[in-house]
Formats: structure tokens, sequence, C-alpha cells
């Protein structure tokens, strides 16, 4: 299950990485060398490494000469693609094993950790300054980009999704007992409140049940 790692620089430690790096489908992450934090920087990497290109990282922060940029800190779900990419597998092979893990995967997510940690960074330098600049939040673009979530169509991305209660419905049932409006969107359907409460700290909009409706 996923664990939430951060990537730290260290300074005079010789292990700065130059940006911009492609470091999508690399490899080229640091060895584990028995120091904590450097050996946190390597897990990050590592998860990085394996995902969907993230633009902060792989795009030119300035054209002028002379300016260097270094990664100074980023947050990052460690364990979390290889759990979409079996889901994704058990999905495509028809194993209804698919949406259980999607339920483990939305369970296990640290969700109020997410909401309190620190933007990400980078590190500049030029001839006359340094200064550290805000990137955004490598673990919202974890989320965001691959479809994973239990909808009513299969896995669907964050975006794409909405949320409800099974006793809450957008269009009345027909004949054959089922929700229609689930036919029309990719709906999140769970009996637990506690479980729409997850997927609501994770941005997905729910619809509301008429008794916590105004």
């Amino acid at each position: 299950m996923p664990r939430l790692r951060t990537y730290a620089r260290v300074v005079a430690s010789g292990t700065d990485l130059a940006l911009p790096q492609a470091l999508s489908g690399s490899g080229a992450t640091p060895p584990f060398v028995g120091d904590r934090q450097l050996d946190e920087n390597a897990a990050v990497l590592s998860v990085v490494g394996i995902g969907p290109p993230w633009s902060p990282l792989s795009t030119p922060g300035s054209d002028s000469a002379g300016v260097q940029k270094w990664l100074q800190s980023l947050t990052a779900l460690e364990g979390y693609y290889e759990t979409i990419s079996l889901l994704q597998k058990e999905h495509r092979e028809g194993l209804p094993t698919w949406r259980e893990r999607s339920w483990r995967l939305l369970r296990a997510l640290p969700a109020e950790d997410l909401r309190v940690r620190n933007a990400d960074t980078v590190f500049y330098r030029d001839r006359q300054s340094t200064m550290s600049v805000v990137i955004g939040r490598y673990v919202e673009h974890q989320l965001d980009t691959l479809s994973w979530l239990p909808s009513t169509a299969g896995p669907t991305r964050s975006g794409q999704s909405f949320a409800r209660t099974a006793s809450r419905r957008l269009i009345s049932r027909g004949a054959s007992n089922l929700e229609l409006g689930d036919l029309l969107l990719p709906y999140v359907v769970t009996e637990d409140y506690a479980d729409l409460a997850k997927l609501k700290q994770l941005g997905i909009e729910a619809l509301e049940d008429p008794a916590s409706a105004p």
C-alpha cells in the first residue's frame, strides 16, 4: 500500500538533481547508500522514474544563460503506481478483484497528510541571486493522471469521477433496478460515509444525501 516519501536536497552531498532532467522511464535513480535522507531521496526518484512525466521536472524554468536549477523538495506516494498497474491489469482481464484492490488503495491513501504537506520546490541560482520556487504538488499529479477509482464505468481518473452513497440516486431506477444516472456519469458508490469523506478529501465531487443537503 502507498507510503508518502519526501525528497529533500542535501547540500554539499554531491547528489543534487539538476533540472530539467527527464526522470520518467529512465531508471537512472541513485543507489541506496545507508544515509537516511539520501536513501529517502533515492526512493522518491525511483517513484518519479516509473510514473508519467511531470512538466515541472522536465521543462526549463528559464532560458537565461547561467541559470542553474535543482530539485529541492518533492513528496511522492511510493507503491502507488504498482498498485494501479495491477488493478488495471485485473480490469482488462475481467477479474472482479480490481474493484476491491481499488477500494483498498483508496482507504489506504493518507488523505489528511496529503492536505497539509508543503508544495514541492526547486532551487534556482544565477550570477546574482538564489531562490526557492514552488512548482506544485507531485502527489496531486499522481492522483489525477491515472485511472484507478472504483467507479461504475470501471477505473476512472479523479477529475472524471463523482461520488455518492448507495442511498442517493441522481435518476430514479428503471424496471431493471439499475441506477440510470450511473449510465451517464462514472460514480464511485459507497455505503460507508467514511469512504465518502475520503473521496471528498481527495477532491471527488459528491452527490450529497437529501438529509445533508441545505
